[in-house]
């Protein structure tokens, strides 16, 4: 179950917010310092401080809550750089640290936004927007950059659920806040598009050299910001077109619901455009595992032309080989040649899959300007077509095989594929999605379904976080001093009050001639067993000379209470047994 710790609560939307009360936490002061839109800053002061040299703007809009966009300062130590703009699904003043909870919130209370529930997957709430018109002044810029980190409290523990926060800055109508994946599209920033897994570091995380962990539960917080993971520094890259009117629209928003906050912050004066191109070959390859791989980088200018001694940084952004290192053909730092040129080459590991690679150079504004991804496929040598390769695949998987002398993939098992079973009567059967290799995350029925934990001494027994959990039920109490016996035509009648905490009980009888009780003997009989009610009628026949007594204990699903019990020193200590009825 979902549930938030408020730290600031709006009453207004639409443009205004205003702050109503912090929650009960002594913080030290921060370097980290936000002004909202509540505060005195304005939209048009947001997009001011964006802009770098060069760039006018115009028709500034902005929608959404006042505490949800404003300004911040003192941003190095968190971000690596000092200040900019921030859009948030909830209030910013919830970003500054340290890191004290897993579920900070602020519901705004706001709609989504139909663009970014298509790229999430889920209805969007809480929607912030800002658009604005804005020309470029060269001539010779065909491209634009700007400098940004997205953070959310939706980490760790939310990844890959229907919580997938998402962000998005539509250039001219082409979103270009996106990541490279291992299928040789781009993805938009997302909560499951950069993160370190779920659970985290378990070998399922997606672009994990982009992302930095800081949630408490893995072993986080060192960051000093309250949210739980972050991206490294990204970069919008966008193809624009100089000296006439071009159109942006920054938005953000929660997916699914309206808590935990995420938010994307923007380098002050990142908002910059460049003539610059970077580009990566080969664009896809393969090889066998635990080779070499090489890729070359090219810098050109403004019509192609050659940019020597451009130092250019290579990344191995995900696959098996994820934040790899290798060596540059031209210098150690990788500068490029004449020609513009440098090539890129690491050692490959023994894992087959797909790395995705990247390069980038430092451009105008403190931006990174980086080339289009490639793709490296790693691959099994093996033998006759058709032969199982690649070790055991994962539940959701088929078997690998040979073809052509390489290690081919299959697909992935139907999704009507069971691949968890059913551990209970709290649990449900998941299938396989017919896309992941993985089986999907356990799911439970609801709480307080009613269940069977199979144990006998419990009872109410109902599901509780997908375990059927019972009351314990206790052995029943001794029978109190209302057993009777009555002669009545013959036989005779026994009458007793049912013992505390049983539903039956077991009578016992035996010789007065015999006494004490037990521990059993041609005497004692068990004359009713789990008897369900508090009268029993047997016939009275006891040997001349002699005569019966009676004893009662009370029974239920766990067991029996005593025959009452022996006393000793006339305190009675010691249980009566009867070996004749245990």
């Amino acid at each position: 179950m979902r549930t938030l710790h408020p730290f600031f609560l709006p009453s207004l939307i639409l443009g205004s917010a205003v702050l109503l009360a912090a929650a009960d936490v002594d913080r030290a002061p921060a370097a980290f310092t936000t002004t909202d839109l509540t505060q005195g800053v304005t939209a048009g002061d947001l997009v001011n401080a964006l802009l770098g040299p060069g760039m006018t703007a115009q028709n500034v809009t902005y929608t959404g809550a006042g505490g949800a966009a404003g300004t911040f300062t003192g941003g190095t130590p968190v971000l690596g750089f000092e200040s900019g703009i921030i859009l948030s699904s909830g209030c910013i003043a919830n970003i500054a640290g340290p890191n004290l909870f897993d579920d900070v919130s602020c519901d705004n209370l706001l709609p989504g936004d139909a663009e970014l529930s298509l790229l999430s997957g889920y209805d969007t709430h809480d929607a912030t927007v800002l658009e604005f018109d804005f020309e470029p002044n060269d001539w010779n810029v065909t491209t634009l950059l700007f400098s940004y980190v997205f953070t959310s409290d939706e980490y760790n523990e939310w990844v890959y659920t229907p919580f997938n926060d998402v962000f998005a800055f539509w250039v001219n109508g082409q979103n270009c806040a996106l990541v490279p994946s291992d299928t040789g599209l781009s993805n938009p920033v997302t909560i499951d598009t950069v993160n370190g897994g779920n659970p985290y570091a378990s070998g399922n995380a997606v672009n994990p050299v982009l992302y930095r962990n800081n949630d408490l539960s893995d072993s986080g917080g060192a960051i000093d910001t309250e949210m739980d993971g972050l991206t490294v520094t990204l970069t919008c890259q966008a193809e624009i077109i100089p000296h006439v009117t071009n159109h942006i629209r920054l938005a953000i928003a929660d997916s699914s619901d309206g808590i935990y906050d995420s938010n994307v912050m923007l380098r002050a004066g990142s908002f910059t455009p460049t003539n610059l191109a970077v580009t990566l070959v080969p664009p896809t390859a393969d090889n066998p595992i635990g080779t070499t791989h090489t890729v070359t980088a090219t810098v050109v200018g403004g019509g192609g032309v050659p940019q020597p001694g451009r130092e250019v940084g290579f990344s191995v952004l995900s696959g098996p080989n994820a934040g790899a290192t290798g060596t540059c053909s031209v210098s150690a730092e990788c500068l490029t040649d004449a020609s513009g040129n440098v090539s890129f080459t690491y050692q490959g590991g023994l894992n087959p899959g797909t790395d995705v690679i990247r390069a980038c150079i430092d451009d105008v504004g403190g931006n990174d300007n980086c080339s289009p991804a490639v793709l490296k496929h790693w691959v099994e040598v093996c033998g006759p077509d058709g032969t199982p390769c690649g070790g055991l695949p994962a539940v959701c998987e088929n078997q690998r095989t040979c073809l052509h002398g390489v290690c081919q993939g299959n697909g992935m098992k139907p999704p009507t594929t069971e691949c968890r079973p059913r551990a209970g009567d709290c649990d449900l059967v998941e299938f396989c999605t017919g896309i992941d290799p993985d089986c999907p995350l356990d799911q439970h029925v609801p709480d307080g379904t009613l269940c069977s934990d199979g144990n006998r001494c419990t009872e109410g027994d109902n599901c509780a976080a997908g375990i059927c959990v019972g009351t314990p039920l206790g052995l029943p109490s001794e029978v109190d001093d209302g057993v009777r016996v009555a002669v009545s035509q013959g036989a005779v009648v026994l009458t007793w009050n049912l013992a505390v905490n049983s539903t039956s009980s077991d009578l016992l009888r035996g010789l007065v001639s015999m006494l004490p009780v037990g521990p059993g003997g041609n005497d004692e009989m068990c004359i009713g067993q789990n008897e369900p009610g508090t009268t029993f009628r047997i016939a009275a026949d006891p040997p001349p000379g002699s005569g019966y007594w009676y004893l009662v204990r009370g029974v239920n699903g766990c067991g029996h209470g005593p025959y009452g019990y022996e006393a000793q020193n006339g305190v009675p200590t010691v249980p009566r047994v009867s070996t004749t009825c245990p």
